[in-house]
């Protein structure tokens, strides 16, 4: 610490930072840590404002020399921190002071490299291709870390041997094709990484390799953007592939083909490419059949993962078209249906986040990437997903989707789509009203996606039509709540016949999820009083379904009205 922040540090301090880091690289305490960091961070700008003062001085190459051999130990010190057998806390660490070096010593024009400690210069090959390792790293913190460094340097300091590029390559393919969540993550970092340095290089080689596995057509490529809608091509072509093969054997393909590691590669690849200015004329008319091709394969994979996420008991749920399998997955039946839970999920984990990205940045009209025909079966999709999936790792990842989607939605130029999120919510109200309908909704503990279908389309409804279709959802839901509050003022003994209304809970259930969003928080401040006495007549209920709904909603309502509670440590 130092009031003048221009006060170098004296040498022999220098000395000790470094052995300080060594032993305390590996803390558990993430916020020393970050502690660490913050100090690092302002010693190195005490160290660059410093250097100012020293050049303009005459005799001073010997103490500048110091400063920057101080420099490159601890460059070294992070590099060397970064091997494969480094804990996680270290490797961390290590990145975050890499990062802040980069920021603090990348400059566009000063003194000659030779007095002054240059980042992009003083890393050397092998340390380019410890960085680039470091994306195949388990944590996804480590890898964005490593990819943010990465991408800061210029693209012509960013060069790799012939067989390193290709080994590296070789590792994508492997890594995008396999069944682990982390390897198919780590496949995407690498895509971001190559993509953006040398596009066209990683485009061949990804070619070269698929054609050894199968015959496909080589298309011509010259710029990054082309490059980029290439790369998505040869994905789209190995999905494809691997459809097939699920569409024959679903578990088989969870093991062999999973899908999800290229659908998260094919997002990766579309955010080098700029959708919202892009059109179907020029260079960019790939792109349109690419996409119109893209959104009917992922259509395909959620029609047919659906069963196993929609399903009432999907933990351990096989298909009944999957019955004629080998010996060999029958009897490891509960591995088999716990990576096919895994597979279906993450499939739609992965479907939800790249449609919500296209929806979100796409361009939309005639003539545009995404259509008004494509836009509407994209939210007819993410509708199927909310009022039927059963796991809640699939609605929630189609929640974030959805949300993106109304949003676009309530501020779309178009009559027809604009009316689309109004007619969604009010055919779901229509069905909670109705008794033939509300039996073909999720009668779960908590409604499973309704109130996440509910709570997307009225927190991104816009202020200037007066929140009607808040107000109108808000009037409905609680009518259904306290009409059922007939039945609770009954005997027990006249109950015993009567069975408990779907939507009863469910309207307690999304009640409950309205509450709570902070968004609607002023909004819903008049309905109040009214859910609080329905959460309360609900606790007299004959019925287990209700007492529990009652409770959650008392719950939200009380921390709607006095707040979340504090500790004192806090």
């Amino acid at each position: 610490e130092s009031r003048r922040t221009t006060e170098l540090p004296y040498p022999a301090a220098l000395s000790l930072v470094l052995q300080f880091l060594h032993l305390n690289g590996s803390t558990q305490s993430a916020g020393f840590r970050y502690d660490i960091v913050t100090c690092i961070r302002k010693l190195l700008r005490r160290i660059r404002d410093g250097w100012y003062a020293l050049l303009k001085l005459p005799g001073n190459e010997n103490e500048i020399q110091i400063y920057k051999e101080f420099l490159e130990n601890l460059l070294i010190q992070q590099f060397q921190a970064l091997q494969p057998l480094s804990a996680f806390q270290r490797r961390e660490i290590s990145l975050l002071i890499l990062k802040v070096m980069q920021d603090t010593f990348t400059f566009d024009s000063i003194q000659t490299p030779s007095k002054v400690f240059v980042f992009t210069e003083a890393v050397t090959i092998p340390c380019l291709h410890c960085l680039v390792f470091t994306l195949l790293d388990s944590y996804s913190a480590n890898k964005s870390a490593a990819l943010d460094i990465i991408l800061k340097f210029p693209k012509a300091h960013v060069t790799l041997q012939d067989d390193t590029f290709k080994m590296f390559v070789e590792r994508f393919f492997a890594l995008v094709r396999s069944p682990k969540a982390t390897d198919c993550s780590s496949a995407a970092y690498l895509l971001k990484c190559f993509n953006f340095h040398d596009g066209f290089r990683f485009c061949s080689l990804l070619l070269e390799i698929v054609y050894k596995h199968r015959n496909i057509d080589r298309t011509p490529f010259t710029t990054i953007s082309e490059s980029s809608i290439s790369i998505i091509s040869i994905l789209l072509q190995i999905l494809q592939w691997q459809l097939v093969e699920a569409e024959t054997s679903l578990i088989k393909a969870s093991i062999s083909s999973p899908m999800y590691g290229v659908i998260q590669s094919i997002h990766a690849a579309l955010e080098n490419i700029d959708l919202s200015c892009q059109s179907i004329s020029g260079e960019s008319c790939k792109l349109k059949p690419t996409m119109h091709s893209l959104l009917q394969i992922c259509k395909k994979i959620s029609n047919l993962v659906s069963p196993v996420v929609c399903n009432s008991s999907p933990e351990g749920f096989l298909p009944s078209n999957q019955q004629s399998l080998d010996s060999f997955f029958i009897d490891s039946s509960f591995g088999n249906a716990q990576s096919l839970l895994l597979c279906c999920w993450h499939c739609m984990k992965e479907i939800s986040l790249l449609f919500g990205y296209i929806v979100e940045t796409a361009s939309l009209g005639e003539g545009q990437i995404l259509d008004i025909e494509e836009l509407s079966s994209i939210g007819d999709m993410f509708v199927q997903q909310l009022t039927e999936a059963r796991h809640r790792g699939a609605f929630e990842m189609a929640f974030n989707g959805f949300t993106k989607l109304s949003h676009r939605l309530w501020s779309c130029p178009f009559s027809e789509l604009k009316a689309k999120t109004s007619v969604w919510i009010d055919e779901l109200l229509a069905s909670l009203q109705s008794t033939s309908m509300t039996k073909l909704l999720n009668i779960t503990r908590r409604s499973a996606g309704l109130p996440f279908y509910v709570q997307a389309i009225l927190v991104t409804e816009p202020k200037h039509g007066g929140y009607e279709c808040f107000h109108t959802a808000m009037e409905v839901l609680l009518s259904i709540a306290e009409n059922w509050s007939v039945h609770q003022s009954l005997p027990l003994e006249e109950n015993q016949g009567i069975e408990v209304e779907p939507s009863a809970v469910h309207a307690l259930n999304i009640l409950r999820a309205l509450y709570r969003d902070s968004i609607l928080s002023q909004r819903i401040v008049p309905y109040i009083p009214r859910g609080l006495m329905i959460a309360i007549d609900g606790f007299s209920s004959s019925f287990w379904p209700i007492r529990n709904s009652s409770t959650m909603l008392l719950s939200a309502v009380v921390t709607r009205i006095f707040g979340v509670k504090k500790v004192q440590d806090e």
